[in-house]
């Protein structure tokens, strides 16, 4: 049986090693006769999960001393408000958006008494240029939008940068993070859902500068869930986690520092991006969503038919699904139910798919007619 090769926007597949490792413990009851279903989240096995779940996390994303890890519910989205509620003395913000998550991240703000400033990617970067951009608290961006295929990082489209000393750097990273070096004196806070590269959905990682989580007040009006200072004082063990979760994670972590180092994943992902647009690029029928060669994601890669406009978009759709399920490729096509375009067919190269993985579905690609 050939193995199908996943390549919808998450939750998606784990690691195959990965997936065969969790399969083994699940049967055996491999923790003192307990599966990691059944395990307390105030237990000794547990506790030591997750010291060795940061542990490898540090380790393997080179984390510096001086950031804590935190884990948090709610998954990414939970932080559009977490980031209103902890930093509300922070009056003047900056919302860079390059596509739907980072325009959903503004949206939250306009809920709360804050002075919010949307702004595009081009024109961000041209005021930065004219010395047009005001005195920010903090600057927002989405590294990676999933939906749209752009990805700003140091190869294409460079990260916002502080406007002065005491500007902070947001970034949502869900989809990028384990895939891309990050140079971590460049921001105060990183986020990312698991759903993506780091095992299954039900948690979201929050790194952030312990310099400003030192200043954050003690705050009893913010909700607990939400509280960044609390989830640190109790070990993100404030409320019951995904316990289950955190057994993937630390599977998927143990997974990826076998295989090799962030450096690594970082020039693979660039390997496997480059490896579809040639295709795409040279397709007869479809071409990439995004011709800006510097804003191409090379984890999201949304495209489409040339002839869009001219013939039944639903049929063209169908014939092409089929043909790439017969071929054992899945999750093209992904309805979002809070935005009314329609979707693009998109190919999303997260770490579970390898080179060889990459190669074969370019090669599906490029021999449809």
């Amino acid at each position: 049986m050939n193995r199908i090769l996943n390549v919808s926007p998450g939750p998606t597949s784990l690691p195959y090693n990965v997936f065969k490792n969790i399969q083994i413990n699940m049967n055996s009851r491999f923790i003192n006769g307990k599966s990691p279903l059944e395990m307390s989240h105030r237990s000794n096995e547990f506790l030591y999960l997750l010291k060795n779940i940061k542990y490898k996390l540090r380790n393997f994303m080179d984390i510096p001393s001086n950031y804590s890890i935190l884990f948090t519910h709610g998954g990414a989205s939970a932080q559009f408000s977490s980031i209103m509620y902890n930093l509300r003395n922070y009056n003047k913000a900056l919302y860079i958006t390059s596509g739907l998550w980072s325009q959903k991240a503004y949206n939250e703000t306009q809920k709360f008494v804050i002075n919010a400033d949307k702004m595009n990617i081009f024109d961000y970067h041209y005021d930065k240029k004219n010395n047009k951009l005001k005195n920010y608290d903090y600057i927002y961006f989405c590294n990676n939008e999933t939906v749209d295929g752009i990805e700003l990082n140091k190869n294409t489209i460079p990260y916002p940068v502080r406007t002065h000393d005491d500007c902070l750097i947001i970034s949502d990273m869900c989809s990028s993070f384990g895939q891309r070096i990050i140079n971590w004196k460049d921001f105060d806070i990183v986020f990312a859902s698991t759903s993506k590269n780091m095992g299954i959905a039900g948690t979201n990682i929050l790194i952030i500068n312990n310099e400003l989580l030192n200043k954050l007040p003690n705050n009893n009006t913010i909700p607990s869930i939400l509280d960044w200072k609390l989830n640190y004082n109790t070990d993100s063990l404030y409320n019951t986690p995904c316990v289950f979760n955190f057994y993937v994670l630390n599977e998927m972590l143990e997974y990826y520092i076998n295989q090799g180092t962030i450096y690594d994943f970082d020039k693979l992902t660039n390997e496997k991006g480059n490896i579809i647009y040639d295709v795409l690029d040279n397709h007869n029928i479809l071409t990439p969503i995004v011709d800006n060669k510097k804003l191409r994601s090379n984890i999201s890669i949304p495209f489409k038919f040339n002839n869009f406009f001219h013939f039944n978009y639903s049929v063209q759709n169908y014939k092409f699904l089929k043909y790439c399920e017969e071929n054992d490729i899945i999750g093209l096509k992904t309805d979002i139910p809070f935005d009314n375009e329609v979707p693009p067919l998109r190919i999303n190269l997260y770490n579970h798919l390898s080179l060889e993985d990459t190669k074969h579905i370019a090669q599906i690609i490029k021999n449809y007619k």
